[in-house]
């Protein structure tokens, strides 16, 4: 009862490029592989572009100058985390420089915006002038220490 099995050994070859084994699928005369299907998809896929690589460093590529508050915020947090992880690995002179120069372009672009955002403040949607001096002819100027009111909790009352 015992039944003898032929079985039929293939070489296996090894493809060191997928246009080995492309050329290897046109030799093929199984029929029960679609060639012709596979080859497709394989130069289509050989055939697609590459992406390009994103550009890191700066948040979606913007320069300091256009960002928000919020992302110049996060550029300057994640400068300093780049740099203290180039300083902590012992990187080269060069690269320590290079993150250093960063972090001094943020800061110096958030320095720069600072004497802008301190004139004025947003109280309930209306922006207000909190220093005296930098307050334009006509505008109101609004002390922004809270006056000793009844309607104000006193500390530890909250």
């Amino acid at each position: 009862m015992s039944e003898v099995v032929e079985t039929q050994e293939t070489a296996v070859s090894e493809f060191k490029t997928i246009g080995d084994f492309i050329e290897f699928l046109k030799t093929v005369t199984d029929v029960t592989l679609d060639t012709a299907y596979v080859l497709e998809n394989l130069e289509t896929i050989v055939n697609t572009p590459v992406q390009t690589s994103v550009r890191r460093g700066q948040l979606s590529g913007l320069n300091l100058e256009e960002m928000t508050d919020e992302q110049l915020k996060r550029e300057l947090i994640n400068a300093n985390s780049v740099l203290y992880k180039a300083t902590q690995r012992k990187a080269s002179a060069d690269t320590i420089a290079k993150n250093q120069a960063r972090v001094d372009a943020a800061k110096a672009e958030k320095e720069r915006r600072e004497p802008a955002k301190a004139a004025t403040d947003v109280v309930d949607g209306e922006a207000v002038v909190t220093n005296e001096g930098d307050a334009p002819a006509g505008d109101t100027v609004v002390d922004s220490t809270p006056a000793a009111e009844e309607n104000h909790p006193v500390e530890g009352e909250l």
